[in-house]
């Protein structure tokens, strides 16, 4: 089934993969993210670039990106950029996890992205669409790992959206996607 949401401004709504169809719960506190090296370079006015995929792509960018020309990465690009540790309670599995990864604002930064819709496909098919204010002021990550490992497939890797406990879209435990495949930014 495809589901998809619009999210504007503080009202929330998204994507869970088929895996979890049925689960949910409220978070529990969590960390907050912490300042990021990404954060003072663009402060300084030092352009972040996602690099095209060189292995296997695990999201493919379109729309209002990369001069509009659809883009490709693979893990090897997404781990290249700042990363950020993000502990949180995972909702799903009713414990507390490090996840490790790229801070959404600083990804749609890399992904020289213009627009401020943005919609994230999960393999399964379900979609949502949030605006690119709520992804870069809410504290969302592009997980690439957890607890020092890479996501797997069957966890809902190998990327997946995840939320700090401050923030209000990540109350929503609806929002927190699974393996993202691409996105699109109108």
């Amino acid at each position: 089934m495809n589901r998809t949401w619009l999210v504007h401004g503080g009202v929330v709504g998204l994507l869970l993969g088929a895996l979890l169809s049925g689960c949910g719960s409220d978070a529990e506190p969590g960390s907050a993210p912490p300042p990021t090296a990404s954060t003072a370079s663009r402060a300084a006015g030092v352009r972040l670039d996602l690099k095209a995929a060189t292995g296997t792509p695990v999201v493919r960018f379109t729309g209002r990106v990369n001069d509009g020309t659809p883009l490709s990465v693979d893990l090897a690009s997404l781990n290249a950029l700042p990363a950020q540790d993000l502990t949180v309670f995972e909702p799903f599995v009713k414990k507390s996890m490090t996840f490790t990864g790229v801070r959404f604002a600083d990804l749609l930064d890399a992904a020289h992205a213009t627009g401020t819709s943005v919609t994230i496909h999960a393999l399964d098919d379900y979609e949502a669409t949030l605006t690119s204010s709520v992804l870069r002021t809410q504290g969302a990550l592009l997980a690439t790992g957890v607890d020092g490992k890479a996501i797997g497939l069957d966890a809902g890797g190998p990327v997946r959206l995840v939320f700090p406990a401050s923030s209000t879209t990540g109350k929503d435990t609806d929002l927190w996607v699974w393996s993202i495949d691409k996105i699109t930014v109108e």
